[in-house]
């Protein structure tokens, strides 16, 4: 009868004695050997041995999966009871036969989710958190007049001494939009008072 041992004959290992396969009515004879690779499989097309690997075997339909080395733990393939993960064939868990929900954010390997992963307009304004994006998030020359919104932006929006003489627009500033004795002498230009600045009724002292 095979005898399978564990981190044999050093950590990692998996070693088997006495194992034999019957199969099509032919017994077939298999070395004792040993192997720190994953998976150990038997082919029938060559069955005096086995084989090992750490992908996933390509089996046809007469191979068979024996062993799964587990870091020197074995586990024996064609009787185990509970299906470990690495028992898996690779890329043949299909998106229709999951239950909905199922994958969670604790199932996603960090930085997984990129950009490209996501559908065109998949992110809105309601998925964003408060405080989300600041500053060093948004490109350069990224927000553009037709982004903010009328009236958006007030006083308090405006860092001090940012809105100088070069942002306004000629003729932007009318008399309405100056307070009450805002102008002062100093305000004034040598030479830009000129006659026809001063009314009919010339200047009272």
């Amino acid at each position: 009868m095979v005898q399978v041992t564990n981190n044999s004959p050093s950590a990692g290992y998996i070693a088997w004695k006495d194992c034999n396969i019957s199969y099509k009515g032919t017994v077939y004879p298999i070395p004792d050997g040993n192997t720190n690779l994953t998976y150990v499989d038997w082919k029938f097309s060559n069955p005096d041995g086995f084989y090992g690997s750490n992908a996933y075997p390509t089996l046809a339909a007469d191979d068979l999966l024996v062993f799964l080395n587990k870091k020197g733990i074995h586990l024996k393939v064609p009787n185990t009871s509970v299906l470990d993960g690495s028992l898996i064939v690779p890329e043949s868990i299909y998106t229709d036969v999951l239950a909905a929900n199922i994958i969670t954010t604790e199932h996603l390997m960090a930085s997984a989710v990129t950009t490209n992963k996501l559908s065109a307009g998949a992110v809105t304004a309601n998925t964003i958190a408060a405080d989300a994006i600041g500053a060093t998030g948004i490109v350069a020359d990224a927000i553009l007049s037709e982004h903010i919104q009328a009236n958006q932006i007030i006083a308090e929006h405006l860092a001090v001494n940012s809105v100088t003489a070069r942002v306004i627009a000629a003729d932007a500033i009318g008399t309405d939009a100056i307070a009450a004795n805002a102008v002062l002498a100093e305000h004034i230009k040598a030479g830009t008072i000129t006659t026809n600045h001063i009314s009919s009724s010339g200047i009272d002292v």
